[in-house]
Order: C-alpha cells, then structure tokens, then sequence
C-alpha cells in the first residue's frame, strides 16, 4: 500500500498550471479565478525517494496524454509542459507558453523540466512554437515543424508505466469508501468514518449507478445534478468544504459512455484547496472498470484547479475556461466553441469519439467509419495509434 499511497500524495502535491485557450479575448475575465495553493515542497522531495523516474516525470509536465494530442485551428496554446505518446496534430499553437525555459547545454543529459514537449507518435503541425526543448522519437531528435530556437534534445519517458501507475492510482481512489457527501441541491455533509475508510483525504463520490443494488449504498453518492451537470453551482449551501486535506472527487462514469461536465463554474467553493478529479470507467454497479474506456466532455466557462486523473478517458475540451493544474489523460482533443456545441448535439460524433475514428480534419465522411451494435457504441479502441512504445 505504500506504494499506491506514496504516488498518490506526488500526484496531488503538483500544481504547476496549464490550460488550453482560444483568442485571449474570450478569457480576460476568467483568468481572474483564483489559481490553487502550491503544497510545501518538501514532503515532495520526500516522496522522490519511492521512484524518482515516475515521479521526476509528473512533476516535470503538466500534460500527459498516453494517445493522441489533437487542437483545433483557433486553440491557440497548451500553457504547460506536454508529453504525448501518440500523435501530435495542431496550427499556429503554442505549447509550454507561461515559462521561459533556457535551452540546456548539456546535449547527453538533459534533466526533464526542461522539455516543453515530448512527441513519441507523428507530427502534422503548422507553426507551432515550443518554450523549451523539444523531442520527437519518430524523426529522431528533431521536432520537425516546430520552432523551438533549435532547442532539440533527446529525452527517455516510459509511457507504459506511466500509464499502469495513473490507472492504479485511479482504481484505489475509486475503492475508497466516501466519508463525505453532497447531498440534492448542494448539502454537505458527512460521509461515511469507520476504523476501515481512509481518512487521509476528504473522499466524494459521484453518480450513483443505475442498478438496484451498487457498489455503495445509496447516502454515500454525492448528487452531480447541480455541481456537474449544468446547474448554477456556487459551492454549498450550508457550510464551506473542509480543505485542511486534500479533496478527492470521485467521478465514475459507465463503460463507454460520456461523461458531460457543463455547468459553468464545478470549482466554485474549491478555492485554495488540493483537489484531484478522479474520472474512471465503472461497470453497471459503479465498479471500477479496469479495462473501460470514457470520453469527458468539459464545458465549463471557469477555470477548474486541481489534478486531473483521467487514464482512460478521451479528454474533450471547450476553448472557453480550461483546467488548471495537472492533466493525465488516455486521448485529447480541444475544439473551438461551436465544434463543441456540434459535438455536444450529435450522438454520431459521440459514438465516433469512442471508436476512435473522429479527427477534425476529415469530418465530412465520418459517418462512414461509425461502428454501432443495437444503436449503442462498440467497445472502444484506445490502443496508441504509435509504434512507439514510449519516447
């Protein structure tokens, strides 16, 4: 348990910031949101000594994709670090835009916080400028396309045990039983504390699956109607959360099914706290599902701080608003606001997300590669479309 326990704490304690955007216009008033505290370091210089590979590699960037890297012409900037083992398609995009990293001289042993951006599938990109060096294993060195004042050194990720780590961590979130709860309309409360749950963090747990009998008894499930799903979100309504540990939020989400994240500000009440949104795939019962696959849909028009744990999920994203902090996600794909309403309004695209067939640039003829049973999705396939195994 050490182990599991020991990677989680480094995955919450990292809070360095990136989000995807659009025209800086859109968001003036957004970035006002309040940008979550950074933890004490040195518990992080701690936890180095459990496995300094993994943990020096999620510490150095803020985005780890285990598939494809997809943004829409007009998502103008990734505004962290990125690692992508798959492949990497983007126009007139910045990656890594908030820091000013030295190209490092040292051309045989280059330390990982000074990548902007580490491709391990192919390359389809235009204009695109990288703070900090840059390495593509498929061509090499060279990050072909890419202006980086020549910045190209050689960098060594395992994506495959990055990927095992994030899905164990995710899967012992997801075994934790709530010990607190939202209730309708946003009432906090207690959750369950016995000598057996965890009371390390403040553990909640969404969407309360459809079968009579789950995996938690119904007042253990916090209600996502309000927080989630649309609703004019303010925080509760009766007491503020507790942030003395840090928060986890346990989003289990079926099998081959969306998980749609659209009310305007979910963060709201969450200021200056540790939190880590922890979004899995669940059987019928509300298990974790370990070889499920999710697409999460994030249309939120605010900032939302934190850790995002996702392994298994096809990340979609709005320009308006982003995520502040971490993401871990299995594919991604940022769109433009009305691509996102499209996608939003057509379960055809829907099920293309999760066959894997959707790209931006050939959208006309879609419909031909959509693979249906019974009107419902095929399971999907979230094998790297790279031959890389890691760059």
């Amino acid at each position: 348990m050490k182990l599991i326990s020991t990677s989680i704490s480094f995955f919450l304690l990292s809070a360095t910031s990136f989000v995807v955007t659009a025209t800086p216009q859109r968001r003036s008033d957004i970035n006002e949101v309040v940008t979550a505290e950074t933890p004490d370091s040195s518990i992080i210089d701690n936890l180095l000594d459990h496995n300094a590979t993994i943990l020096n590699t999620v510490k150095a960037f803020d985005g780890i994709i285990f598939g494809n890297f997809e943004a829409q012409t007009g998502t103008q900037r990734f505004n962290g670090s990125l690692a992508v083992q798959g492949n990497f398609t983007a126009t007139n995009f910045k990656v890594n835009s908030d820091r000013t990293i030295d190209c490092p001289v040292n051309t045989t042993a280059v330390s990982l916080d000074s990548f902007g951006l580490v491709i391990g599938g192919a390359l389809t990109v235009k204009n695109a400028t990288v703070n900090g060096a840059s390495y593509h294993a498929s061509g090499s060195v060279t990050a072909e396309g890419i202006k980086n004042n020549d910045c190209n050194r050689y960098a060594n990720i395992d994506f495959n045990v990055l990927q095992n780590e994030a899905r164990t961590i995710s899967k012992f979130f997801a075994n934790q039983r709530p010990n607190m709860v939202i209730r309708d309309v946003g009432y906090l409360t207690d959750g369950e504390y016995t000598s057996t749950s965890n009371q390390d963090y403040y553990i909640y747990t969404f969407n309360k699956c459809a079968e009579k009998f789950c995996e938690l008894p119904n007042y253990l499930y916090s209600d996502s109607e309000e927080i989630f799903n649309g609703g004019n979100w303010t925080g509760p309504y009766n007491a503020n959360y507790p942030k003395d540990k840090p928060i986890i939020f346990n989003i289990p989400v079926q099998n081959n099914s969306f998980f749609n994240m659209s009310t305007a500000n979910p963060a709201a009440g969450l200021e200056g706290a540790a939190v880590l949104y922890n979004v899995y795939p669940a059987t019928a019962t509300g298990a974790y599902d370990p070889s499920g696959h999710v697409v999460w849909l994030r249309n939120t028009t605010h900032i939302i701080n934190g850790f995002m744990l996702a392994p298994s999920a096809f990340v979609v994203e709005n320009n308006i608003g982003g995520f502040n902090g971490h993401l871990v996600a299995s594919q991604y794909l940022s769109v433009l606001e009305n691509e996102y309403a499209l996608l939003n309004s057509n379960p055809l695209l829907y099920n293309a997300l999760l066959n894997n067939n959707f790209t931006l640039n050939d959208r006309t003829d879609f419909n031909n590669n959509i693979t249906t049973t019974n009107n419902s999705t095929t399971p999907i396939n979230y094998n790297n479309t790279s031959t890389n195994s890691g760059a």
